[in-house]
């Protein structure tokens, strides 16, 4: 089944003011500094205004709401279990192998069965591991799994 971009838009605002709702209740930092609520409401305005566009689209087009699509392929249905599979390998080898090691691996097998060549992969799935590395353990300092590579 495929949506219009519209029914996505405005699922995607009723999701961001759920969070916004739910964020409310987060407790105010002293002296009024930014509290943990600042970044789902950022997130959240922004993924509002991602809808917005997403509305605009979907009316442009004037395709229906709903069509129904025929019956996945072979290959389709391999390459969502592909992308289960990779989840289910990070979450049991993570602990073990550490963030680095196992997001680069999960990386790098991904982009080999979808066909991308070895000597773009490797570069790429090494420069996003440590980007987001960086970003969630230095930057917002999320414990990222530090498994037998830990430094």
């Amino acid at each position: 089944m495929r949506f219009n971009d519209a029914v996505i838009g405005v699922l995607t605002i009723l999701l961001s003011l759920i969070v916004i709702i739910h964020v409310q209740s987060y407790p105010a930092q002293p002296g009024g500094r930014p509290g943990p609520a600042l970044f789902p409401i950022v997130l959240s305005v922004l993924l509002m205004i991602a809808g917005s566009v997403l509305i605009v689209d979907g009316r442009r087009s004037r395709a229906p709401l709903f069509q129904i699509l025929p019956e996945l392929d072979a290959k389709g249905a391999g390459n969502i279990m592909l992308f289960l599979a990779a989840i289910v390998f990070y979450i049991v080898v993570s602990e073990t192998l550490g963030f680095l090691a196992t997001s680069f691996v999960v990386m790098v097998s991904m982009m080999s069965v979808l066909k991308a060549r070895l000597k773009l992969s490797v570069p790429v799935a090494a420069g996003t591991t440590v980007l987001i590395y960086l970003i969630f353990n230095k930057i917002l300092l999320v414990p990222l799994p530090r498994g037998i590579l830990a430094f």
